[in-house]
């Protein structure tokens, strides 16, 4: 693809884009001319936040009125523009009543409420407050965390709209305690990936991700989320696999009034954008994220067919970078009257970037003394990816008693990668030629879809208990159709490719699907007064499948080429023509990096969970989960005869206890204690190998790994001083029996990634947040907000002395110290819109070393080195729909940089990679 193309693409988008502002402004001027509104809200139980169904909501002065569903939420119907006073009844609760209700013409009150019982109500007294079910906006997302059971912390829609975040995985590393290795993977309270769960409206997710079962977050474009959640301590009725933290993300929810959405961006980075980089060209359908150059695998029968079936292009031609861009659609909007009414969201999020590096280190070194390399190379990769998702949610009300969703997410990224690497023999660093030269080029495609049928029915014949299920699909798929790499090896003064150095063509495809059906049932009961405690009981059936297929193909020289040795010195694309297939080269299959497996992963359970409060400002949550666990995972595929399949069947009875004293409406204290687990992902309990990326460590499993058991104790304070405003000091401890570690072990000088079962480990920490409006300081103040989080972590994991022999190592992936600071204006009046923010990381264990060979020498870990960022965001509205912002991260210029420690050299660089400055500028039209 030439230069001209992408700015094509920009051309045509933005065609579109003013085809539609065109249209939607003359649709919008009809539609204004409306004379009337609507009332809409949710009703809750003051002290539990339990949505409050089949309540009667009264618009006195129009003489109309409606019910709250299964949510607590109620819409009214249309009514003359004015100023009115709603009345909110419920059997059992004093009535709330709120005055000067302002409906304008055209649009949607928003008016929320929370009801005290009879028993100690105070007449005529009425609560208007920010708590909900929807976790859109800030202050919401804070009353759902107040009212919840159990410790969570979050990010709404509305800060990530304030912050250029651009998927979830930069949203998430915003909340307290909470970190992003590789842009995607979540570290929470210190502990990797693999002891954290990801949700996606309350169901678990299939994985494109080959050796590991996390999704990663940079799937989910941040325009298609309403809020993402990290819940840190267990309750019964969610899944007891983690122990960091289980992150529930949730896409939009449609509006209470119509909403059209479009914008488009363009994006800058001081690294690539304008520069002439030597970038592979795209062409056909690329710019859809679809394979459009036929990449896929060649006939393997014939060495000659194999290389015409091969894509050529080994050395990028050079190309003038444009601008990254992006394009989003959001619609949103109700049919019908509320209790029989349709409420729809369809969302669009498209995005096209080109990333380059220009010093891109890998070392490893060996040797703790003497600081000696096993392999080492310098890379200059560029990078073209191509993301775009969609949400198509719909929700059915029939009554006030049941509602029925259909939520839909597609997403889809395709990534093509060219480098040219130098490799070169660490004992002689400081000779000009490297030892080899390296080509590659990889295309990969991930896409992840989400099918979810819901219902929410209020039995009001039934004690008043409530059911809510669902149904859920999702499937993961992850094509390499190419990756393929090129080495040349000096020789003198020339360059050629040699029998004793692989040159390797991978051809992998995974197909992970999961299907689960969850069901809940809450039945209210009296203690103290009426309905002042629930009973809650359910279960959950999943069942993953997961089918990873993958070959290696070898290309070598011949014995004798028949083009005499200077054939082999021939540039990438001379070499690898068809003709010199037998001649000169010779085509290999080899699968020890690349054996292909099937698994099934399936995990049933059953919980019985108690919300009661035996005393007026004490709240228990707790019960009893047991979760049965089945893995069959069949190394070469379910049809192999070769291998007998890796199976487990383990039964877990996990407890636990969340206890809520509010010692004041705005202020509560918080102890939790519980029991969670932590298995092993499928690739893990196989005994094959994988190579991620050329040049970096192979990956293999140990059948033998066995599950993690981990023992949790939380203690929080926490103070809600106004709306969208958070004090908070939490402490916590987990204490690990057989934790799950990934060591990078030196077998015949190639490094390997191997999991193993450790003694123990413990993880002790303290997080600290405060969101705070500063009007308090001053009344010119007040448009400004500061938030400031906080987290010191310090854990340790112990060996067994035999298979792991070191006495304790720090945590993988852990950060001893996180901080998140921001600085926010918003000032409604002129529509200007400002955030400062910044986060900081602490040094991280990257991989694990152990020994190198049998020598018993161990090998120094590696260890990425903390960094700051500063990103901003500043936006402007003019008039009520066009917004205009300016976005830039990483303005601190950092880099990611990895180093090992040795005796007589201290710390040893041994990854390196710069991370550029970006800017995006933004343009959108609301109505």
């Amino acid at each position: 693809m030439n230069d001209a193309c992408p700015h094509m693409i920009a051309g045509g988008l933005l065609r579109t884009i003013l085809l539609l502002l065109t249209v939607t402004a003359a649709w919008g001027g009809a539609l204004t001319a409306q004379q009337s509104g609507r009332i809409a809200g949710q009703v809750v139980d003051q002290d539990s936040g339990r949505p409050l169904p089949t309540a009667t909501v009264r618009v006195v002065e129009a003489g109309t009125g409606t019910l709250t569903d299964v949510n607590g939420r109620f819409r009214t119907p249309e009514i003359p523009a004015g100023s009115y006073t709603v009345e909110i009844e419920l059997l059992g609760y004093a009535t709330a009543r709120r005055e000067g209700v302002v409906v304008e013409a055209g649009g949607t009150a928003i008016t929320n409420f929370a009801m005290t019982t009879q028993a100690i109500a105070v007449e005529g007294l009425t609560v208007e407050v920010e708590r909900t079910t929807r976790t859109s906006s800030e202050a919401s997302l804070l009353a759902m965390q107040q009212a919840a059971p159990a410790v969570s912390d979050g990010v709404s829609a509305e800060q990530i709209s304030r912050s250029p975040d651009s998927d979830a995985g930069d949203a998430v590393a915003r909340v307290t305690g909470v970190s992003v290795v590789d842009d995607k993977f979540v570290v929470v309270r210190g502990l990797g990936e693999r002891y954290s769960t990801t949700l996606l409206n309350g169901a678990e997710l299939a994985s494109p991700e080959p050796a590991k079962k996390i999704v990663p977050m940079d799937l989910f474009a941040a325009s298609l989320l309403e809020s993402v959640v990290t819940s840190k301590t267990a309750t019964p009725d969610k899944p007891g696999d983690f122990a960091g933290g289980a992150v529930e993300i949730k896409t939009k929810e449609f509006p209470e009034e119509r909403v059209l959405e479009l914008e488009t961006s363009f994006g800058y980075n001081s690294l690539a954008t304008f520069k002439t980089l030597p970038v592979l060209g795209r062409s056909g359908t690329d710019f859809l994220g679809l394979d459009g150059v036929g990449r896929q695998r060649p006939d393997v029968t014939d060495g000659e067919l194999f290389l015409e079936g091969i894509r050529n292009r080994w050395i990028p031609s050079n190309t003038r970078v444009l601008p990254n861009m992006g394009f989003g659609v959001n619609y949103g909007n109700q049919l019908g009257e509320f209790e029989r009414a349709l409420g729809y969201v369809f969302s669009l999020d498209y995005g096209y970037s080109t990333s380059y590096t220009p010093d891109d280190l890998f070392l490893f070194v060996i040797d703790p003394d003497q600081g000696t390399a096993a392999t080492g190379n310098v890379s200059r990769p560029a990078t073209t990816t191509v993301n775009w998702g969609a949400v198509g949610n719909l929700a059915l009300r029939l009554g006030a008693t049941n509602t029925f969703t259909l939520k839909n997410l597609v997403t889809r990224e395709a990534e093509e990668f060219s480098t040219f690497a130098e490799a070169f023999d660490p004992e002689f660093q400081a000779q000009l030629d490297p030892e080899v030269r390296r080509y590659q080029v990889r295309y990969v495609e991930r896409t992840f879809a989400q099918s979810q049928l819901g219902g929410q029915h209020f039995l009001s014949w039934l004690g008043d208990s409530s059911i809510d299920w669902k149904l859920s699909y999702s499937r993961a798929d992850r094509d390499e159709p190419e990756n393929r790499s090129l080495n040349y090896v000096r020789e003198g003064t020339e360059y050629a490719i040699q029998r004793s150095v692989a040159n390797a063509f991978w051809f992998r495809f995974l197909d992970d699907r999961a299907y689960s059906a969850q069901l809940d049932w809450s039945i209210p009961v009296s203690l103290r007064r009426e309905s002042d405690a629930l009973i809650k009981f359910g279960g959950l059936g999943r069942l993953k499948s997961r089918e990873f297929d993958a070959e290696k193909y070898d290309l070598r020289p011949a014995l004798v080429p028949q083009d005499g040795l200077n054939a082999l010195k021939l540039p990438p694309e001379a070499l690898l023509a068809p003709e010199n297939a037998g001649r000169n080269v010779v085509l290999g299959n080899i699968n020890d990096q690349g054996l292909p497996y099937d698994a099934d992963d399936d995990l049933y359970a059953a919980y019985l969970m108690l919300d009661l409060r035996p005393f007026e400002r004490l709240r228990i949550v707790g019960g009893l989960r047991t979760e049965i666990w089945k893995l069959n995972v069949f190394a070469g595929g379910r049809e192999s005869p070769a291998f007998e399949p890796t199976v487990r069947d383990q039964a877990d009875l996990l407890w636990s206890t969340n206890l809520t004293f509010e010692l004041t409406d705005r202020m509560n204290l918080r102890a939790a204690g519980y029991r969670t687990v932590s298995r092993p992902d499928p690739r893990e309990v196989s005994d094959s190998q994988y190579s991620p990326v050329v040049g970096e460590c192979v990956i293999t499993g140990d059948p033998s790994l066995g599950r993690a058991v981990i023992n949790n104790a939380d203690l929080r304070w926490e103070w809600y001083p106004s709306p969208g405003e958070l004090v908070s000091v939490s402490g916590f401890g987990k204490w690990f029996s057989d934790p799950i570690i990934q060591l990078v072990i030196n077998e015949s000088f190639t490094c390997v990634g191997r999991p193993l079962n450790a003694e123990s480990a413990t993880n002790l920490g303290v997080e600290l947040e405060v969101r705070k409006n500063l009007g308090i300081l001053a009344e010119s103040l007040e448009p400004f907000t500061a938030t400031v989080n906080f987290t010191f972590v310090d854990g340790d994991v112990k060996g067994d002395g035999v298979l792991i022999p070191f006495a304790s190592l720090p945590l993988q992936d852990q950060s001893r110290f996180l901080v998140n600071a921001s600085l926010g204006y918003d000032n409604a009046d002129t529509g200007t819109n400002a955030s400062l923010l910044y986060n900081y990381f602490d040094d991280r264990v990257r991989r694990y070393g152990v020994a190198a060979g049998n020598t018993g020498i161990r090998v120094p870990d590696v260890i990425e080195q903390g960094r700051s960022t500063l990103d901003a965001k500043v936006s402007q509205r003019f008039g009520e729909s066009v917004k205009i912002s300016l976005s830039a991260k990483n303005l601190t210029n950092a880099v990611v940089r990895e180093y090992q420690d040795t005796a007589q050299l201290g710390p040893v660089t041994v990854g390196y990679a710069p991370l550029g400055v970006s800017f995006s500028l933004g343009v959108s039209y609301a109505y």
